[in-house]
């Protein structure tokens, strides 16, 4: 503990460094820098935290290398793993959960993987989806107007079992509620087809069948 009161002036300015120097050729140099930025996250600052996250999502987002997205990725887990108690509330829970959320759906394995193990370190921290759903359902609407179609597909598939969570509830889906999940429905079935994408068809069913009330009256927006 004496050792990390005396390094935590230094954190921050830590953290900084090992963001320029996570993407590496080598794949275990870089799995180093990600594991010290989880333990690093233990005595940054919330604001440092952040910025950590932002930049892996920035990787994640415009990278189209997997294995960039699994530096990324590696990121994301060790923050979950080794300061997780850092990310329960504020600013910082609400830029990683949504995040998370959606990159749990990539269409690669080892990506997806390694995101859904951050996603089990965190979310068992809080409540239900429902609990960041205009947050988690904003992030999904970002990654629906990526021009990468890997992006759109992940984040397609992170709405449709948002959705079927959603519906699936015993209380039904609120007007609310509809309000917030419709629009980016409506715009993931919009354009081409791909693999997959009858989940989102499936779970906009489910969603249309639990949200009855929703319907009546004129919806100009349809």
């Amino acid at each position: 503990r004496r050792s990390s009161d005396l390094f935590e002036p230094y954190a921050d300015r830590f953290l900084v460094l090992l963001q320029k120097s996570v993407i590496d050729r080598n794949d275990t140099v870089s799995d180093a820098y990600a594991t010290a930025s989880g333990y690093l996250s233990r005595i940054a600052s919330d604001a440092q935290i952040l910025e950590l996250i932002n930049f892996a999502r920035q990787i994640y987002e415009t990278s189209d290398s997997d294995r960039e997205r699994l530096t990324s990725g590696a990121i994301v887990e060790a923050i979950s793993k080794y300061a997780a108690e850092r990310v329960q509330d504020g600013d910082v829970s609400s830029a990683v959960l949504p995040f998370v959320f959606v990159a749990k759906h990539d269409g690669t394995v080892v990506v997806k993987d390694v995101y859904q193990n951050s996603w089990e370190n965190l979310a068992g921290r809080h409540r239900a989806l429902g609990d960041s759903l205009s947050s988690t359902v904003a992030a999904i609407q970002g990654f629906l107007d990526s021009p990468r179609w890997n992006l759109k597909h992940t984040a397609s598939r992170a709405l449709a079992e948002a959705t079927n969570e959603l519906a699936n509830n015993r209380d039904g889906v609120s007007n609310a509620t509809a309000e917030i999940l419709w629009p980016a429905l409506k715009k993931a079935m919009s354009g081409r087809s791909w693999d997959g994408k009858e989940a989102v068809l499936l779970a906009f069913t489910k969603f249309v069948g639990m949200t009855k009330a929703f319907w009546k009256g004129s919806r100009p927006d349809i």
